[in-house]
């Protein structure tokens, strides 16, 4: 599904696209948020991020119920991402302990969470999509990456409060022009403390430097 999604397989029918995602989501919770992701599951995560469901990439990352990195980290010691997963911790540690195609979550917090993503229409990362994915739920509150481009650092940092009002800094590199893309539902927009109409955004391109936008999103565990 994730794959489907990733590759525009429905880019024609958005309705079908919708419930493919839907289906995505549900598998997961069904699932009880356990991951069961394979070596083309490096999708998953930012499909379903990007299709409205931070919330339950977030719950499925970060699961220690089910053989998983999170499980690995706190019960394993692990400080790689492994070749396989299992729930006991000698079968664990007899797998490949640093397989670097696994590591795609933490592209994930950076490209989704984070929200820094090249364009890729425009080469050499000379143009960015900033576009952070916040989980209604409130946790995290505090998110922060930085992603090095050949024409320098892109850094982008959100703060949550709990009534929903989000604080988010971002800086575009030099030689380097970005367009942003808020999380549905934001109102009383600020732009360096500038009134912002949220239609002003659509294909409003940020040059180099950096910005803080505020904006207000539902209180934190609302949908």
């Amino acid at each position: 599904m994730s794959l489907a999604l990733a590759f525009g397989v429905f880019e024609d029918d958005p309705e079908e696209e919708k419930r493919l995602a839907a289906s995505l989501a549900r598998h997961y919770r069904e699932r009880g948020h356990i991951w069961d992701g394979g070596f083309l599951g490096h999708e998953i995560y930012p499909q379903l991020s990007r299709n409205g469901y931070v919330g339950d990439a977030l719950k499925t990352l970060t699961n220690t119920a089910g053989a998983g990195p999170a499980r690995s980290i706190k019960l394993h010691d692990a400080t790689t991402f492994h070749e396989a997963y299992h729930m006991e911790k000698d079968v664990q540690m007899r797998q490949g302990l640093n397989f670097i195609v696994h590591s795609h979550p933490a592209a994930w917090l950076v490209t989704d969470l984070a929200g820094i993503r090249p364009d890729s229409t425009v080469p050499h990362g000379r143009k960015l999509l900033l576009a952070p994915a916040i989980p209604a739920s409130g946790e995290p509150t505090r998110v922060s990456a930085e992603l090095e481009t050949r024409q320098g650092s892109a850094i982008s940092t959100w703060q949550r409060a709990d009534n929903g009002a989000v604080t988010w800094s971002f800086t575009v590199p030099p030689n380097t022009a970005a367009t942003v893309a808020l999380p549905e539902g934001a109102k009383n927009i600020r732009i360096n403390g500038e009134p912002a109409d949220p239609a002003s955004l659509v294909g409003k391109t940020f040059g180099p430097g950096a910005c803080e936008m505020t904006f207000q999103l539902a209180p934190a565990g609302d949908q």
